[in-house]
């Protein structure tokens, strides 16, 4: 052991390799201790739908990737996924209906649904409908999340784990994406990357990176451009 650590090798895959120690996940994974204590302080169960709480979104959607949906609920201080749904080469309708039937059949009373900022860029400069706007003219009245940085992004998931609930049944695939979203480990400088592994888990990750994101700046009193301007309309008020 003494030797592979000369040579190079992390203290986790020691543990891995010669203690059989797998309770940290994947090499390098951002989540996999936080998700072991959430695990063992019985955060990972059956969360189920409160209710008298509305049910906010937070989206990661993608191209030719996958899209993902989570649906949050936020009790007193503690945050609560309570389902999950990806899929890929579907347009936007099939989100939004998604949405209504889950609301339908859950009866659940929606609050926000959060998108990235990617999802307001126009390609080129051309004028054609961003997916936000074909969002809401599909009855999905949508949140731009802000821009903010990955590695920011994530401490945010950070902070915010030990208040929350993940449904285990429901979940499940996004649990084990959590398990697995990693960076790269570079055997030749032997340190790690900077930036997030981009493989199957990382849409998942980022959908809830968005929400981490959010609960941030609601923590903190903040409200985004898209909140804000929205607010204005509707009650016509003038700066």
């Amino acid at each position: 052991m003494d030797a592979e650590r000369d040579e190079g090798m992390s203290e986790h895959l020691i543990q891995q390799e010669y203690y059989c120690s797998f309770d940290q996940g994947v090499e390098g994974a951002y989540y996999a201790k936080l998700l072991n204590k959430a695990e063992l302080e019985k955060r990972i169960g059956r969360v189920p739908h409160d209710p008298g709480t509305t049910v906010h979104t937070y989206w990661d959607l993608g191209i030719g990737d996958e899209t993902v949906i989570l649906w949050v609920q936020f009790v007193g201080q503690e945050v609560h996924i309570i389902d999950y749904y990806h899929n890929q080469n579907e347009g936007l309708g099939h989100y939004a209906n998604v949405i209504q039937e889950k609301a339908t059949k859950y009866g659940f009373t929606y609050g926000s649904h959060n998108v990235p900022h990617d999802g307001n860029h126009r390609n080129n400069g051309e004028y054609v409908e961003t997916r936000v706007e074909i969002l809401r003219r599909l009855g999905i009245d949508t949140n731009v999340v802000p821009m903010a940085s990955i590695a920011d992004g994530i401490e945010s998931v950070r902070s915010m784990f030990p208040r929350l609930w993940i449904d285990s049944d429901k979940c499940v695939y996004l649990i084990k994406c959590l398990e697995a979203y990693h960076k790269q480990f570079n055997e030749r400088l032997n340190v790690y990357s900077e930036r997030p592994v981009h493989d199957w888990s990382s849409h998942s990750a980022d959908a809830v990176r968005y929400l981490g994101i959010m609960h941030a700046r609601t923590r903190t009193g903040g409200m985004t451009e898209a909140e804000a301007e929205r607010l204005q309309n509707k009650y016509a008020m003038r700066y």
